[in-house]
């Protein structure tokens, strides 16, 4: 993989990254908050995976793995039954202190 495709493969994802972010600050819903963070830890895994391999770097490209595996699918499994097991709504409830 080139240094320059690297470059942009990272650039928009980064920017993609940042947009998941707001989104994740605007849903209303735990779920698909949960569902949000899955998919800005995959794509932070996959701006590592291009910069590994423009790179040639093996550890770089194990800790993309490594991030995919526990950050993009293993934690947010885990917290998804964790969702189900709770008996309440699964929405954010805005707090505004009256004073």
């Amino acid at each position: 993989m080139s240094n320059s495709f690297a470059s942009s493969a990272i650039d928009h994802l980064s920017v993609g990254m940042l947009i998941v972010c707001i989104a994740i600050l605007w849903v209303r819903s735990l779920g698909r908050a949960l569902l949000l963070f899955a998919l800005q830890s995959l794509m932070l895994a996959a701006a590592a995976v291009c910069a590994g391999l423009a790179m040639h770097s093996t550890p770089l490209l194990v800790g993309a793995c490594l991030t995919a595996a526990i950050k993009g699918i293993a934690a947010p499994v885990l917290l998804w039954i964790v969702l189900q097991r709770i008996p309440t709504t699964h929405d954010v409830q805005a707090l505004i202190e009256r004073r």
